[in-house]
């Protein structure tokens, strides 16, 4: 009898949990889950690719090459993708701002489910210059999904990261839903602490030129300050840097007022 009300308990839960995950409205709609279980709906922007060919080109972010068809208001064009480099969106943010959660979970709804969902849409993470995002094939970041209803999924990044980040379709590539990850001083506290740990390797490098390099967490590897600016942005860069410093002071004081107690006790302790 106990097994039975438990299952029923947990059937019941389960329940509760998927009716608060419900489908966007409209085909091409999709929200960003919060912890919280409120949702904020995602900006819907148009991109134009670029290419250095005048060729038909072959599209990096789906390994394919086909001819389709790309509506913009009332024209449209026929295009053969065969070596697309790059998806620009202008502006620098999207008008979508959140705090970054991990996991993170947009849902999306699309005209079916019943098809792998790597196929049909890339999430991928812009990188910012020139008052525009861009990103190009290697800028995917991977994602698990699951579905949700008749028509959509929930698409989950299990490491999100600092950054301005679009979702993009095969059937439309020009059409994106983006979204904006920020942090907070806390992000910011979080990410310069492993650094300042005792045996670490030091965030920031000066190497023997007036360039500085700086260690990208992410990829475990030393980096141009404007390369990393470009990926994450120029305030992240300032703020991290800042901070770092002024940790830096501050430890480097704690530890000269503490050498001075020691010297200060050992003095005492000759007298006695």
């Amino acid at each position: 009898m106990r097994k039975c009300l438990f299952t029923l308990l947990l059937l019941l839960c389960g329940v509760t949990t998927n009716a608060q995950i419900v489908e966007p409205e409209y085909v091409g709609q999709a929200y960003a889950l919060l912890q919280s279980g409120d949702s904020v709906p995602l900006s819907v922007e148009v991109g134009y690719f670029e290419t250095n060919s005048n060729e038909s080109v072959h599209s990096i972010f789906w390994g394919v090459g086909s001819s389709r068809t790309s509506y913009s208001g009332s024209s449209h064009a026929s295009i053969k993708t065969s070596s697309v480099e790059y998806i620009n969106v202008p502006g620098q943010h999207s008008l979508v701002q959140l705090r970054i959660n991990e996991p993170f979970s947009v849902v999306l709804r699309l005209d079916r489910n019943d098809y792998l969902p790597e196929m049909q849409m890339k999430v991928v993470r812009f990188a910012c210059d020139n008052g525009k995002r861009y990103a190009h094939g290697g800028s995917c970041v991977p994602f698990r999904a699951v579905k949700v209803g008749k028509s959509s999924y929930q698409i989950t990044l299990d490491r999100p990261f600092y950054g301005e980040y679009g979702v993009a379709f095969k059937n439309d590539m020009n059409v994106l839903l983006t979204f904006s990850l920020g942090y907070t001083d806390a992000d910011v506290r979080e990410y310069v602490a492993p650094f300042l740990e005792p045996n670490s390797v030091a965030m920031i490098k000066n190497p023997l030129s007036v360039d500085v390099e700086i260690l990208d967490r992410e990829q475990n590897a030393y980096v141009d300050s404007a390369v990393f600016a470009q990926k994450y942005g120029i305030d992240f860069l300032r703020r991290i840097t800042a901070e770092y410093k002024r940790m830096q002071k501050m430890m480097a004081k704690e530890r000269k007022a503490q050498k001075k107690a020691q010297r200060k006790a050992a003095k005492q302790q000759k007298r006695k």
